[in-house]
C-alpha cells in the first residue's frame, strides 16, 4: 500500500486497510517501493489481532454464529489429527453457507473460496499462510498443526487438476526436510453447486515412519 494512503484521514474516502492501520489492527509488515513512491505491505500486529480478524470474516461471509463456530472447532480437530475426511466435510459445510449475494459475481473464480478457508484456519487459530512461493509457482492456502502440513490448491471444474498442478509446482517440496507429514490437496470446484466437486489428497513427503497414503 502506498505511504499516502496509510497518512489519509478524510473520513468520507479513507481506505479499510488504511484505517485498521491506523486503530492498531494492521502494522507494517516490509517496506517495498511502488515505482517512486514508498510502499508497504501490511501485516497483524499479533496472534490475537489475526485470530479475531479471522472470526470477523468468517461470521461476515457465513452470517451465522453457530455455523461459523462449529466449522471452526471442526476444521481445528481435523487439523489436528489429520482427518482429511472431516476437512473435506467442513469444505462442504463451510461452501454451502456462503450467500448466494456473495457468489454471484465471482462463482467461476476459487480465490473466494481459498479466502473463505484462510479466514475460517484465522478464526479458528489454526497456523496458515496465503500463496506460499516455490521455485515454480505457489500454493493457495497452507494449514498447520499436530506435526502435519495441509497444501491447498483450488481450480474451477473443467479447469486443470488441481493436485497435479501443486504436484508439478512443488508446492509441499519446501517441507520435505522440515519433519512431520506434508499433505498435498486438491479441491475442484463446481460453478453450479458453489461447492466441492472433489477432494483429493496425496502424501508425498511422510515424517519418518509413515507411508503416504492417498
Amino acid at each position: 500500500m502506498a505511504k499516502d494512503r496509510l497518512s489519509d484521514f478524510a473520513v468520507g474516502r479513507m481506505d479499510a486497510a488504511a484505517l485498521l492501520f491506523q486503530t492498531g489492527n494492521l502494522t507494517i509488515g516490509r517496506k517495498e517501493a511502488k515505482g517512486s513512491r514508498p510502499g508497504y505491505y501490511l501485516a497483524y500486529p499479533n496472534e490475537e489481532v489475526r485470530h479475531g480478524m479471522g472470526w470477523l470474516m468468517t461470521l461476515h461471509m457465513v452470517g451465522d454464529t453457530d455455523v461459523a463456530e462449529a466449522c471452526g472447532e471442526d476444521l481445528r480437530a481435523a487439523v489436528a489429527n489429520a482427518d482429511l475426511g472431516l476437512i473435506e466435510a467442513t469444505l462442504r459445510t463451510l461452501y454451502s453457507s456462503l450467500p448466494h449475494q456473495q457468489l454471484a459475481t465471482v462463482d467461476r473464480h476459487e480465490a473466494l473460496y481459498a479466502v473463505a478457508l484462510r479466514a475460517l484456519a484465522m478464526g479458528a487459530g489454526i497456523r496458515s499462510s496465503s500463496e506460499e512461493s516455490t521455485a515454480l509457482g505457489r500454493s493457495d492456502v497452507t494449514l498447520e498443526g499436530g506435526g502435519n502440513a495441509f497444501v491447498f490448491e483450488f481450480k474451477m471444474k473443467g479447469r486443470e487438476d488441481p493436485l497435479e498442478q501443486a504436484a508439478r509446482k512443488g508446492c509441499a517440496d519446501k517441507r520435505r526436510n522440515l519433519g512431520g507429514n506434508a499433505h498435498l490437496v486438491g479441491v475442484t470446484m463446481d460453478p453450479a453447486t458453489r461447492n466441492v466437486e472433489r477432494f483429493d489428497s496425496i502424501l508425498p513427503f511422510a515424517a519418518r515412519g509413515t507411508v503416504p497414503r492417498g
